[in-house]
């Protein structure tokens, strides 16, 4: 399995009761992968993310997408964290939004990342996000923090907001120090 996600699959609540699959451990692994995204597995956090919503309902299109992130990580396991040491001593940050992507509720997802030195130094991903406007204008006002904008093939927020493609997503891993 190259992707934890697969890109062209759109996950969506349980239509019918009849659906809703009882008596397999969804929630266990979600905790599982909930744990490995924030500490060693970034890469992983979209998926996560998504899947968790499905807690209380999960169906069989998300039991399958829940093996796959499994074969993933079985696929990967060997895959790491690696600190490169970096002179410079720049923090690189990005930012992306998957733009009302949730075919149930129209909400948009965020991702960022914070790189220090080449490495992941902080990830997340919100569904709210409450943005102190005013204090991020201060400091580019004050030339403390240099906003860029980056195209979608350079943006490495990406793998946090929507599964991606194999390409994309071995170039974004391998931005994020996982090797």
């Amino acid at each position: 399995m190259w992707t934890p996600a697969d890109a062209n699959v759109k996950l969506k609540k349980a239509e019918r009761q009849q659906e809703i699959l009882n008596n397999i451990p969804y929630q266990e692994i979600i905790g599982c992968l909930l744990y490995l995204s924030q500490g060693t597995r970034p890469d992983i956090t979209y998926v996560e993310n998504s899947l968790s919503t499905y807690n209380n309902q999960p169906t069989n299109e998300h039991w399958v997408a829940v093996k796959r992130v499994m074969r993933y990580l079985k696929g990967t396991m060997n895959m790491k964290l690696v600190c490169k040491r970096n002179v410079d001593g720049n923090i690189s940050g990005y930012c992306d939004s998957d733009w009302a992507n949730d075919i149930e509720d129209r909400k948009s997802c965020t991702g960022y990342i914070f790189l220090f030195q080449g490495n992941a130094a902080y990830h997340a991903r919100r569904k709210h996000i409450d943005v102190r406007y005013r204090f991020v204008r201060e400091k580019i006002a004050a030339k403390q923090v240099m906003v860029q904008y980056k195209c979608t093939e350079d943006m490495v927020a990406d793998i946090l907001t929507k599964g991606l493609h194999r390409p994309k997503h071995e170039n974004f891993t391998s931005s994020m120090g996982l090797v």
